[in-house]
């Protein structure tokens, strides 16, 4: 997928439900289009927890998801841009670049972050922590922390649904002191234990579906 764009995705709801939600890093242009409605254009949110979406039947979405640290000039001017149009996604993704930029030193960072601490990001980048902290701040409104657990998070997490090795050999493996130290952050991130995401297909198959980390 070129520009902006990580991937786009597409749902229908065969009947009311509840759409969970996890985070990925990541934001999402949503086309959502009720039963006998216009179509009505938003963007989600940075998450920093899993939340619950009601979802009326019969309802079609199509979303867009951003790369990380993708910056709307005008998040107004993008949804004025769209609001009421169905375009294919050729013609979506052409007015999208006209509102969307990426900073290749916000880029540069998390995919350092991506792999490593905010202090050893720091020193392969040449800054200060500071310095990272007030760039990420500014494009993403988030701390260099919260990138760095929510990468660790979701790798642990496609891991542990992924192999039935020790939950303690997985926590180690992933940088946690120890499993309660990964139990605590499966919990915050993903509203689950690391057993219980073991039981849950459904959850384990969102961890699997493209975003940062």
């Amino acid at each position: 997928m070129s520009g902006p764009v990580l991937e786009v995705w597409s749902f229908r709801a065969g009947e009311s439900c509840s759409a969970l939600v996890l985070p990925d890093g990541c934001r999402d242009l949503i086309l959502r289009h009720l039963p006998g409605g216009r179509p009505h254009w938003f963007v989600s949110d940075l998450s920093r927890q899993p939340y619950d979406v009601a979802v009326e039947a019969g309802t079609v979405m199509r979303g867009f998801r951003l790369l990380p640290g993708t910056q709307l000039s005008s998040e107004a001017g993008l949804l004025a841009d769209l609001q009421g149009r169905d375009d294919d996604d050729a013609q979506i993704l052409a007015r999208l670049a006209n509102h969307a930029r990426q900073d290749h030193r916000v880029a540069e960072v998390l995919e350092c972050l991506a792999e490593t601490s905010v202090a050893q990001a720091a020193r392969r980048l040449g800054v200060t922590p500071r310095t990272l902290q007030r760039l990420l701040r500014t494009a993403t409104g988030q701390d260099p922390v919260a990138w760095v657990q929510l990468a660790r998070v979701r790798r642990a997490g496609r891991a542990v649904a992924a192999h039935d090795a020790p939950l303690a050999e997985l926590a180690a493996d992933h940088g946690y002191a120890d499993q309660a130290h990964m139990t605590r952050a499966f919990r915050r991130w993903l509203g689950i234990t690391p057993a219980g995401l073991r039981r849950d297909p459904d959850r384990a198959a969102l961890l699997a579906a493209s975003g940062y980390g």
